[in-house]
């Protein structure tokens, strides 16, 4: 047998769409943080997303960091803004939800608060323009997670996180 020819590829290997290893990366990272230091630090997460948009947003407009925001025209500067935001955002957030924090939960648990964060991170990336000059999904992940069911996605989500916190 000859182990480095093509022929012996596994089938559809070549049909993983790059969105799909993505979001399961996504799924499994933010599972695995669930289960090691609980829920909360999902549900942190889920909070953190919608916050930095709309603080994006205001960055715009505001006192002081306007100036700032006008200077970096590139789209990568106006990602490392965004990540600036989640950063900050993350950590105060973090700080007071700390008290709530669960060590180690189920792993059934765990995968739900992962899912519905993965959601969360999904509606925010394809809404905010700075993050999709990273990277760019798919026709099919655009309409699911779009404008038309971003609200629903984002409700859902947060829902699924209350019943995972319960």
């Amino acid at each position: 047998m000859n182990f480095g020819s093509t022929s012996m590829a596994l089938p559809y290997v070549g049909h993983i769409q790059p969105d799909s290893i993505i979001i399961a990366a996504l799924i499994i990272g933010i599972s695995a943080i669930a289960v090691k230091w609980g829920t909360a630090r999902a549900c942190v997460i889920a909070i953190t997303l919608p916050v930095t948009a709309f603080i994006y947003t205001l960055v715009h407009d505001g006192f002081l960091v306007s100036t700032i925001d006008t200077k970096l025209t590139s789209p990568l500067m106006q990602s490392a803004l965004f990540g600036i935001i989640v950063v900050f955002v993350y950590i105060t957030t973090h700080r007071m939800y700390r008290s709530f924090v669960h060590e180690g939960e189920s792993i059934a648990l765990a995968i739900l608060a992962g899912i519905a964060s993965t959601c969360i991170v999904l509606v925010v990336w394809i809404q905010t323009p700075a993050l999709m000059s990273i990277w760019n999904f798919s026709n099919t992940i655009d309409m699911l997670f779009g404008a038309a069911y971003a609200l629903w996605w984002i409700l859902g989500s947060l829902l699924v996180l209350a019943y995972v916190r319960s």
